[in-house]
């Protein structure tokens, strides 16, 4: 009994510090940029988190336990947005990577919005909730 509440333990302690899709999303923006970027995909994973806490806290969760279909749903819109989202960063780090040195054509990450990168944090921090 003891040694599978051990083995238990270690694999909570170990799915805890694992880094999830926020924290490669912020890697992500922070990387060769000024704070903007940083502070902008912050605030939005925030707001991801404020959005389902009140959610979570007006029932949808019971809904969702509720009604499979529905919860089913919610699961492919996140998956749908997560599988964007890495096709988009694939094709990014492809076009960076065949870019020849010193050109002036950059990915124009540097000139990406505030509210794009609070976007994708909200939505990125939304569509990734186990409920």
């Amino acid at each position: 009994m003891s040694q599978s509440f051990g083995t238990f333990c270690l694999i909570c302690f170990l799915l805890t510090i694992t880094p999830g899709a926020d924290t490669a999303l912020i890697l992500k923006s922070a990387d060769g940029r000024n704070w903007n970027g940083y502070f902008s995909t912050t605030l939005g994973i925030c707001a991801g988190l404020i959005c389902y806490a009140t959610l979570s806290a007006l029932g949808l969760s019971a809904i969702f336990v509720k009604s499979a279909q529905l919860f089913s749903v919610v699961k492919a819109i996140g998956a749908g947005y997560l599988i964007y989202l890495g096709i988009k960063n694939l094709l990014v780090a492809h076009s960076i990577i065949g870019l020849p040195v010193g050109d002036d054509t950059e990915l124009n990450l540097k000139n990406r919005s505030r509210y794009s990168d609070f976007r994708e944090g909200l939505l990125t921090n939304i569509s990734n909730q186990s409920y």
